[in-house]
């Protein structure tokens, strides 16, 4: 179920898809899952999203601030939460509500210069994807190292 959600199945369908979901995508899952919340369009493939996933990330994507929201109390165990400044996403706003209710770290990324979000546990410009894999890694672990260890200690 939590891969259909990877894949871009939208929220209500993962709400009606099975009765017992929310014990299903609450499985212990082997790599770290990150919310990124950017403002492209639904249909647009990320490449953020690629960027992190290449990374061996699990990445749920939200679309707008209400949406990110709605993801977050689907996915409660989520390890990280990336915003991306814009418009359309009020990072201040959001990222205190996941605070009030998560000790999950999240990451605010924005393209303008000396802006920053006071709530946020790290801000960093959306021009340096690997800054951005170096401090989810620093702070969750490598999972493709980690990954790697599980399969030969299994082997």
């Amino acid at each position: 179920m939590r891969n259909l959600a990877l894949a871009g199945i939208g929220i209500h369908t993962l709400r009606n898809a099975n009765p017992k979901w929310e014990e299903i995508i609450n499985v212990n899952m082997p790599r770290p899952t990150l919310l990124v919340a950017e403002p492209e369009p639904g249909q647009a493939l990320s490449t953020r999203k690629l960027l992190l996933e290449t990374a061996k990330f699990n990445v749920l994507t939200a679309h707008s601030g209400a949406e990110a929201l709605d993801l977050f109390h689907l996915f409660p165990k989520l390890d990280l939460v990336i915003l991306v400044d814009d418009k359309c996403i009020n990072c201040e706003a959001i990222s205190r509500k996941i605070k009030s209710e998560s000790k999950s770290p999240i990451v605010v990324l924005t393209p303008f210069i000396g802006r920053r979000c006071g709530s946020a546990d790290h801000n960093l410009s959306s021009h340096e994807p690997e800054a951005l894999l170096e401090l989810i890694r620093s702070l969750l672990g490598d999972p493709r190292r980690n990954y790697h260890e599980r399969e030969v200690r299994e082997a």
